[in-house]
């Protein structure tokens, strides 16, 4: 009796282990590429979608995410995400937020800068396990602002993170 415990104990602890080691090596590949969309309303009752495409390392982020009202095709937006500190996952969200240093113009008129800096979009994180290693996103939250300065208040993007 004594025995049969004992060899259970360390099946369940040997199994125990080999997820964990799972789970770690899952978190470690990189790039990760990271592909979301979704619909939004902006403060002016207009409602767009929103796409976000890219990918991103320990070492290097490039994500593009890109808004178009459907009132008005000129009000678009897109935001390019270059710096590190630009992504942060903690636990159970993941944010995208908009550095001075980075490109955020009109969409039909790239040489119209629009002003986003400090501004993010986050989402629900639940990441992905030994057995299925993609990660999945639902939105959060936003508070970017599209080229008429209408603020995306509201959005409900999903996605996917895969290695």
């Amino acid at each position: 009796m004594l025995r049969a415990r004992l060899i259970r104990t360390l099946a369940i602890a040997s199994i125990c282990s080999l997820v964990a080691a799972g789970t770690a090596r899952a978190a470690l590949i990189f790039p990760r590429l990271v592909s979301a969309f979704g619909g939004a309303v902006d403060s002016a009752d207009h409602s767009g979608s929103i796409g976000i495409a890219g990918q991103f390392s320990s070492s290097s982020v490039n994500i593009v995410l890109t808004y178009e009202d459907s009132d008005d095709p000129g009000d678009g937006i897109t935001c390019t995400f270059k710096n590190l500190g630009d992504l942060s996952i903690g636990v159970g969200i993941l944010t995208l937020t908009v550095a001075a240093s980075d490109s955020c113009f009109q969409t039909t008129t790239p040489s119209n800068s629009v002003s986003n800096a400090g501004k993010s979009i986050s989402f629900y994180y639940f990441p992905g396990s030994a057995v299925n290693a993609g990660s999945r996103i639902v939105g959060k939250s936003i508070n970017l602002v599209d080229s008429d300065a209408n603020t995306i208040e509201d959005q409900t993007v999903v996605g996917t993170i895969q290695p």
